[in-house]
């Protein structure tokens, strides 16, 4: 404050506490670096889409799993792409999206990038018309499935087998029994038979 010939009458200041405020911005970097690290760590793929369809995050594992890297996959949008209108992972997405409920889907597919792969897809709608991905590597899942799947018919037809076994040795059995009367009664006849009777 200055009197009207300039000289200096007082000092006049404000002043915030913004302790608060900076605790919680610490807070806000810290879960944000938390979060980015376990997207980053997740052993599953993990992508992220606007409303739009452009990819807007990926993880290192999701670029491994479908063959690019983590730009190529930022670089597409999954509403233009031939491959998710033909294994139906476009239809999947939207009905994710439509119902705002989480979907799922097995498959085996050549990616975009020209990678065999099989997959477990799951989308995760967000509110904001956005869509989670989140997808792993199902190869040796399915073959345990297909090498389960031929023990059962190995063993269904072992149990066959055995069955028919059973069978064949019960009516073999039945066979011999009957075949021991009749030879037994064959014999009898043959003893009641004179030298001179032809048989």
């Amino acid at each position: 404050l200055v009197d009207p010939l300039g000289q200096v009458l007082g000092l006049f200041s404000s002043g915030e506490d913004i302790t608060e405020q900076k605790r919680a911005e610490r807070e806000r970097r810290e879960a944000q670096a938390l979060n980015q690290a376990i997207i980053e760590r997740s052993p599953f793929g993990i992508a992220v889409y606007d409303a739009e369809g452009q990819c807007i995050g990926a993880n290192e594992t999701a670029a491994t799993l479908v063959g690019a890297t983590r730009e190529q996959l930022l670089a597409q949008n999954y509403k233009s792409l031939e491959t998710w209108k033909s294994t139906g992972l476009l239809r999947l997405a939207e009905e994710a999206l439509a119902g705002g409920e989480h979907r799922r889907l097995e498959l085996s597919l050549t990616t975009s990038f020209g990678k065999v792969a099989q997959l477990e897809v799951h989308f995760v709608p967000f509110p904001n018309g956005g869509l989670l991905l989140l997808f792993d590597n199902i190869s040796e899942r399915l073959e345990h499935r297909r090498e389960k799947e031929a023990l059962q018919a190995q063993l269904l037809q072992s149990q066959k087998m055995e069955a028919i076994g059973q069978l064949a040795g019960g009516m073999a059995h039945d066979f011999n029994n009957m075949l021991t009367v009749i030879l037994g009664n064959a014999n009898l006849a043959l003893t009641e038979l004179g030298p001179d009777d032809a048989y």
